[in-house]
C-alpha cells in the first residue's frame, strides 16, 4: 500500500487549516459581494440613459469585482491544491492517520471550489459590464464635447 508523501501531507494540512479557519468567512464575503454587485448592476441599468451618477457606480462595481476575483482565486486555488495531491486515491490515504482529515477536506472542497467558480465568473462579468458602462459614458461625453465645439465654431462664422 502506498503512503502519502510529505508534500501531500503538508498540502492537505494547509488546505484543511484554510478551510477550517476562514472557509465560511470567505464564502460569506462572496455572498455579500455578490449581493452588492447585483445592486450596483441594477443601479447601472436603471441609470443607463440618465448617467446621473456618472462613473461612480461602475468604479465601485469594479472594486467589488476585484474582491470577488481575489476570493475566487483563493477558493479555487485550494481546490487545485487538493486535486494535485490526488486525494481521490483511497490507496494512498487509507489506513493512515490522515484518512479522516482527507475525507473531510474532500467533502468541503467541492463547496469551496463551487463558490470559487461563482466568484470568478461573477467578478469577470461585473468588470465587463462596468467597462461597457464606462465606455458608453466616455463616448457620450465625447459626443457632447464634439457637439459643443461644432456649435461654437459654427456660431462664430
Amino acid at each position: 500500500m502506498m503512503q502519502p508523501g510529505d508534500q501531500q501531507i503538508e498540502t492537505l494540512m494547509q488546505v484543511a487549516s484554510l478551510l477550517a479557519a476562514s472557509g465560511s468567512t470567505l464564502i460569506t464575503f462572496v455572498i455579500a459581494l455578490l449581493v452588492c454587485v447585483v445592486i450596483c448592476t441594477v443601479l447601472m441599468m436603471l441609470d443607463w440613459n440618465r448617467a446621473r451618477w456618472g462613473a461612480l457606480i461602475p468604479i465601485i462595481t469594479i472594486g467589488m469585482a476585484c474582491g470577488l476575483l481575489g476570493i475566487g482565486y483563493i477558493l479555487y486555488g485550494a481546490a487545485g491544491s487538493i486535486i494535485s495531491i490526488d486525494l481521490d486515491a483511497p490507496r494512498v490515504w487509507l489506513g493512515t492517520p490522515y484518512e479522516a482529515l482527507a475525507t473531510a477536506v474532500k467533502a468541503s472542497i467541492g463547496v469551496a471550489s463551487g463558490w470559487g467558480v461563482i466568484a470568478l465568473t461573477a467578478g469577470l462579468l461585473a468588470i465587463m459590464l462596468s467597462a461597457a458602462v464606462l465606455i458608453r459614458l466616455w463616448l457620450s461625453a465625447a459626443g457632447r464635447r464634439r457637439a459643443r465645439l461644432q456649435a461654437a465654431t459654427s456660431g462664430s462664422r
